[in-house]
């Protein structure tokens, strides 16, 4: 989806692509959680890492969403 929004006014507002940006970071992330022991502390810190990052992308986008229509 390349445009978020079209206004009335005919104005047309790009998508962010959130997903796209981080999506390096994401999968490094992945791979380092993928060989970690199971049951490792390690691991679980890991994980957190890695759901902080995707949280922090669904965070952009609702403060965009937020944004762009106020």
């Amino acid at each position: 989806m390349n445009r978020f929004l079209t206004s009335s006014d005919g104005q047309d507002i790009d998508s962010p692509m959130f997903f796209t940006i981080n999506a390096r970071k994401l999968a490094v992330l992945n791979r380092k959680l993928a060989h970690k022991e199971k049951s490792s502390r390690r691991r679980g810190m890991a994980k957190l890492e890695l759901v902080r990052k995707y949280k922090q992308v669904v965070n952009q986008l609702k403060d965009f969403h937020y944004k762009t229509a106020r």
